[in-house]
């Protein structure tokens, strides 16, 4: 069940380049069935249901600025009202034949983003995707059968880094975690000097220490900066992370990186290396019990290294967060 404090956020639903111009698409935000299409410059999001006959409008197409039934063509405008009853060509169309829902919606970091509240959160931004020493390279999405809370708290777990990416992200010849501290902000929290070994964390072939800062955007949207070289190096990996919920078991996320370097790198080669440590932490996540995200700490053995992943569950507690948790 969607409450105040999961559905006024705002959830990545597609990449801006899955959307096209003349096929509405289908996706599902807290148990809500949403259908999202391309008017012109402009992107809707409405509750995937044709007044007539409660007919899904994702099955159906667009055309002339407009999104037509699959059923009947009804046809409705951007801003929800039938405009055509092909059945009825001179009827003078009732107001009631309109999309039952609208609901707001945002391009953002290569994604478009949906808010099903009338009173949004602010949406969650961050300064390096405006900043043109970046190169942003959006990723996605990856599907996950688990909570939402599951799935990010994987991402803000820093202790398995070594362990579960060895080779990659991580070396567990280096597993043992130095302390690193958080610090509240008005979004959330934010997390400082967490330092890897990893073994190439560039892409140069080089070994090295590397510092993460990790920070929250809002419930289900996360980032780290990534230092490399220095605990202010000039090199500069960003990554967001946002999840959105298509109910309390299941989950699709979308990885949105930012590079001030290896200019080389294909986007193709990005999105692979994503992929790959993504399917890493899949069947991980996908295997944890209880499937819902404990609240009551005493249920789980928490360490000292754990520190952020309490953060995490204490926030959400006290946003009285209640879709996906337990």
């Amino acid at each position: 069940m969607a409450t105040q404090s999961s559905h006024n956020q705002w959830y990545p639903v597609a990449l801006i380049s899955e959307l096209k111009s003349d096929k509405p698409l289908a996706r599902t935000i807290l148990g809500e069935d949403i259908v999202v299409w391309r008017s012109g410059h402009k992107i809707c999001a409405w509750k995937d249901l044709c007044i007539h006959r409660g007919v899904r409008l994702s099955l159906g197409t667009v055309c002339n600025n407009r999104i037509r039934c699959a059923y009947h063509g009804w046809e409705y405008n951007s801003k929800g009202q039938c405009e055509l009853i092909p059945a009825h060509p001179n009827l003078k169309i009732p107001t009631k034949a309109r999309a039952s829902a609208i609901y707001r919606t945002h391009e953002y970091a290569g994604l478009i983003w949906v808010n099903l509240s009338e009173e949004p959160k602010t949406f969650p931004k961050l300064d390096q995707f405006s900043d043109n020493n970046y190169r942003v390279v959006p990723g996605g999405p990856y599907e996950i059968d688990a909570a939402a809370p599951r799935v990010v708290e994987n991402f803000l777990d820093l202790s398995h880094v070594p362990i579960l990416h060895d080779g990659s992200i991580g070396d567990s010849n280096f597993a043992e975690m130095s302390d690193y501290t958080i610090e509240d902000r008005p979004e959330g929290f934010f997390a400082t000097d967490i330092r890897y070994y990893q073994p190439d964390p560039d892409g140069s072939g080089s070994s090295g220490d590397v510092w993460y800062d990790f920070g929250i955007l809002a419930p289900f949207t996360v980032y780290f900066v990534k230092h490399i070289g220095s605990r202010q190096g000039a090199e500069k990996f960003v990554l967001m992370f946002a999840v959105r919920p298509e109910s309390a078991d299941k989950s699709w996320a979308y990885m949105v990186p930012a590079y001030n370097y290896a200019a080389d790198l294909t986007e193709q080669q990005i999105n692979e290396f994503h992929s790959y440590i993504f399917g890493q932490d899949r069947p991980v996540v996908e295997s944890q019990r209880p499937e819902l995200l404990p609240m009551d700490l005493s249920k789980e053995l928490h360490l000292r290294s754990d520190q952020m992943t309490l953060r995490y569950r204490r926030y959400l507690k006290a946003i009285d967060m209640d879709f996906g948790v337990s």
